[in-house]
């Protein structure tokens, strides 16, 4: 059976039920049926709404068309962009084509290992700036820093050469983005800094606003709280500006962000309680959950661990809702601090081996090396030295394999050499 797109199954229902109404209308004018007039009602009704919803289909294709970059959520709610099929700049029924609107599929449902390999094999003979960013949002999708780093700088570099300002914008956004998601803040806001002036020279736009955000995010991290409002407030003016929902939404959440780094909690979940409300009415699964975790961590800074925990649970049944293994997991590993922090360690440790195993199912290296660094820390506190020294040396094994010299390796470096001392120390 041959594929039909949906805006081309509204056109048919829209055609057939319009010489429904004409056939019903001859007939019963032809045979002086009168009473089949009543079946012109029904009838009526259904092709108008099959018109209106191929009239629709239409104006979003047309939309993104015009497009050809859109940008969401990713990992830890750093705003991502990817390119559309329209951008890749070939028909869409070649061969790369194909494979290029496999990947957007795979995207879309979560399976960014299998929208990685789609995009892979969307590369041919030509050089492919949107395959490039795709491949390299999907890597970052799962922790694959080591290849996202390859794709970006490829790609940056084609960019360059081709002159192409908005490719190069998107490659420094989502290059910032892989800083960040490496604890290396001042590379990743400098890497925002410099899109953002590029979509300033470019005339604002949706670009602008995701520039500011990631901005605002990472200042608040560096303790940059006044700049990091800052750069909310500006990025919220810019997605009004444009009518982006999910933009607001965005903006709103680094506002709540930055409130919560600067210890100011009512006002945080304040903005939090906005950015929520919007996501809601989008459905947007994964926006709820960033939001939630949020709302999660202040709750724990509060001491309100009932609260946090409720925060965490949600946030996890959304983010596993929306394929999010990396948020789902994060979420797990947040209950698991929870219960640490209260001295329910076999039920901290249940968290952070549930958080390991979607990991792992995952393929997340990454996410399976911070998960052995909490247990290992739980193990050191309950004084299983060997155990943690074994579970750490994994972990530390796990991070050197992504090539991560982030802040997550030189902790569990720390905490390894503390362990061999006080062995050390105790055989001696």
């Amino acid at each position: 059976m041959p594929h039909i797109s949906i805006h081309t199954f509204a056109l048919y229902l829209a055609l057939l039920f319009s010489a429904l109404v004409s056939a019903v209308i001859g007939l019963s004018q032809f045979a002086g049926m009168d009473y089949l007039a009543g079946a012109l009602v029904p009838l009526s009704v259904v092709a108008v709404l099959a018109w209106a919803l191929y009239a629709g289909l239409r104006h979003l294709a047309q939309r993104d068309d015009k497009n050809p970059l859109v940008s969401g959520l990713g990992p830890e709610g750093i705003m991502l962009q990817r390119a559309t099929a329209s951008a890749l700049g070939r028909a869409i029924d070649s061969e790369a084509g194909r494979h290029f609107a496999a990947g957007e599929v795979h995207f879309q449902g979560g399976d960014y290992e299998a929208a990685a390999a789609a995009y892979r094999n969307s590369f041919d003979s030509e050089e492919s700036l949107a395959a490039d960013l795709n491949l390299a949002a999907a890597l970052l999708s799962i922790a694959d820093f080591q290849g996202a780093r390859e794709a970006l700088t490829m790609g940056y570099t084609q960019a360059q050469r081709q002159r192409s300002r908005e490719y190069e914008a998107a490659f420094l956004l989502n290059m910032g983005a892989l800083h960040a998601r490496q604890g290396k803040l001042v590379d990743a806001l400098g890497a925002y800094r410099e899109a953002q002036r590029h979509h300033e020279l470019l005339g604002g736009g949706r670009g602008l606003g995701d520039a500011l955000v990631n901005t605002g995010q990472a200042q608040a991290h560096l303790g940059r709280g006044e700049a990091a409002l800052e750069s909310g407030e500006r990025a919220l003016a810019v997605y009004e500006e444009t009518g982006s929902e999910p933009g607001r939404a965005a903006a709103l959440g680094c506002m709540g962000y930055a409130h919560s780094c600067r210890d100011e909690f009512p006002e945080a979940l304040e903005y939090f309680q906005q950015a929520l409300a919007i996501h809601k009415e989008l459905d947007n699964a994964l926006g709820q959950g960033h939001v939630l975790t949020h709302m999660g961590n202040v709750r724990f800074k509060e001491e309100d661990y009932e609260g946090a925990l409720e925060a965490y649970a949600r946030a996890s049944k959304l983010h596993g809702a929306a394929r999010d293994a990396l948020g789902e997991a994060s979420a797990m590993v947040n209950m698991g601090n929870v219960h640490f922090r209260q001295g329910e360690l076999d039920t901290a440790q249940e968290n952070y081996d549930e958080a390991f195993r979607i990991h792992e199912r995952a393929g997340n290296v990454m996410g399976q090396a911070r998960a052995l660094t909490n247990i290992g820390s739980l193990l050191a506190r309950q004084r299983r030295v060997e155990s943690a020294l074994d579970t750490l040396q994994r972990a530390r094994g796990f991070y050197l394999e992504v090539g991560d010299d982030s802040r997550g390796l030189q902790s569990v470096e720390k905490l390894i050499a503390r362990l061999e001392a006080e062995v050390g120390g105790a055989e001696s």
